[in-house]
């Protein structure tokens, strides 16, 4: 059988945003233990591949200026029924673990539920369960924004004003506040992470328009296989600098980011290969849970290792987690694969295709 996917899937991207889950899990629960603490820029990671991407399916699309407003809305709605199910799902699991965990009192379930839907926010932040959700909002948010710039202007957007925006966003974060993280943080215009978005999303945005100037060029052998072991010593290098305790190793870490991700859009080098295979595609569907999931789980691991004494240590901590994130998406997965087959036989019966 064979177990190829069509040519134009990135399973080296599928894999990457796989492990690139367990990184921001790995931050999340070192948060409690001063572990991982530059693991939050596993979140630039995700941005910039949305961004290439978003780009990507956007410039080659032709439509009309009038048709324009109503296809935007239209990506805005796809965009939003792509996550409302895992939305529903993490309200759902999250109840126990706010009831059991935090003891929170019934009025924090709605607002709670505001948080979750709301950008960054300390104002509502009542659950951590969904400070996860800052990520899909903000770059929902910022998507619908630039689309339909990107369809109107597409060259003028991706090679002038997204490197503008980079450039701007960059010095906005870096001169006013010195570092990334914290998408909580209010800035004069909005909050950190939302700012955070424009720019990885825009990187992404500019890194699509480079990778199609350069996609005709040939490369010897010898060059394909230095650009596949520098890829694999970066994305190395990249978790191994997330759990060192260093002020100026933020930039270190970005820069090795977009390096290591321009090797792999280019899909020149050797991993591009190997990693075209289902199952990776697989593993690519399965980050969605495992990210979306994870500090319910965290959450509730930690409080039963306390609980039950267990002492667990961190290492240990996080392969128990990675494991019941692993198992606990599958099943989402599967739920969500049988009731798509289950919707499609009803459609059947009454509507012939």
């Amino acid at each position: 059988m064979n177990n190829k996917v069509e040519k134009k899937h990135n399973g080296e991207i599928s894999l990457l945003k796989f492990l690139f889950s367990f990184l921001i899990i790995a931050f999340h629960l070192g948060n409690h233990f001063d572990k991982f603490d530059y693991g939050y820029l596993g979140v630039e990671f995700f941005f910039i591949i949305s961004g290439f991407y978003f780009c990507k399916g956007t410039v080659n699309k032709n439509f009309e200026s009038k048709d324009i407003p109503t296809n935007s809305f239209d990506f805005f709605k796809n965009k939003i029924f792509k996550f409302l199910p895992y939305y529903v799902i993490l309200y759902l699991i999250s109840i126990p673990v706010l009831s059991i965990v935090y003891k929170a009192p019934k009025t924090d379930f709605i607002i709670s539920f505001m948080n979750m839907l709301s950008l960054p926010s300390y104002e509502y932040k009542i659950y951590s369960s969904y400070a996860i959700t800052w990520y899909i909002n903000s770059m929902i948010l910022v998507e619908f924004i630039t689309y339909p710039l990107l369809l109107k202007y597409k060259d003028k957007i991706v090679y002038i004003v997204s490197p503008l925006i980079v450039f701007f966003s960059f010095c906005f974060l870096m001169i006013g506040y010195e570092f990334i993280g914290n998408p909580w943080q209010t800035t004069i215009f909005c909050y950190k992470g939302v700012v955070r978005a424009l720019m990885d999303i825009n990187i992404g945005i500019f890194m699509y328009g480079i990778s199609e100037r350069l996609k005709n060029v040939k490369y010897t052998d010898f060059t394909r296989f230095l650009m596949t072991t520098m890829e694999i010593i970066g994305y190395i290098l990249i978790f191994y600098l997330s759990d060192r305790h260093t002020n100026t190793i933020e930039f270190a870490i970005l820069f090795l980011i977009i390096i290591c991700l321009s090797i792999t859009f280019s899909e020149k080098d050797y991993l591009y290969e190997i990693c075209n295979n289902k199952f990776f595609y697989f593993l690519e569907k399965l980050s969605l849970p495992v990210y979306i999931f994870q500090i319910a789980i965290i959450d509730m691991i930690l409080y039963i290792n306390n609980e039950m004494k267990w002492n667990l240590g961190y290492y240990k901590l996080l392969i128990l987690i990675i494991v019941i994130s692993i198992i606990f998406g599958i099943i989402i997965l599967k739920i969500f694969d049988a009731f798509s087959k289950h919707k499609k036989g009803i459609k059947r019966i009454f509507i012939k295709e």
